[in-house]
């Protein structure tokens, strides 16, 4: 009986000693699959932030090339309107321009968006030299100067 004790104790040493080398085994698979999927999961959020990079961008550019084009159809419109009334208001389209752009950085609208509002302005032909020099002050509260 006292050898097959002894047997048993030497089974159940060898058993736990093969468990705790299973063990290790088990946890080093799942510390490199775990690894793995952090890694996996970094590449994921990079290119997920090259995307959202690349369509901010995209929709920045858009933005300038709309801008720019509103802005080129106000100016041309401003330089027909000044054509048609025989340039009455006694400015010209550099002089309004200039004034645009000077407006901008004082209210709440863009400079191509003050030259559409000259290029109506300048089609009543009532309207000329001081009466156009003074004009956004006089109606400065539709104007949400800054």
């Amino acid at each position: 009986m006292a050898g097959k004790l002894g047997n048993l104790t030497i089974d159940i040493a060898a058993d736990v000693a093969h468990l705790r080398q299973d063990m290790a085994r088990a946890e080093r698979t799942v510390g490199k699959a775990t690894d793995n999927m952090a890694r996996s999961a970094r590449r994921v959020g990079t290119a997920f932030g090259t995307i959202a990079g690349a369509l901010i961008g995209g929709a920045a550019v858009r933005s300038i090339v709309q801008a720019t084009a509103k802005q080129e159809a106000a100016v041309k419109q401003l330089e027909q309107g000044l054509a048609s009334t025989g340039n009455l208001v006694g400015q010209s389209l550099d002089q309004l321009t200039a004034k645009a752009a000077a407006l901008q950085k004082v209210t709440t609208f863009g400079d191509e968006d003050i030259i559409a509002a000259q290029s109506q302005l300048v089609t009543f032909t009532k309207i000329t030299g001081e009466e156009l020099s003074s004009w956004p002050p006089t109606c400065r509260p539709a104007w949400a100067v800054t």
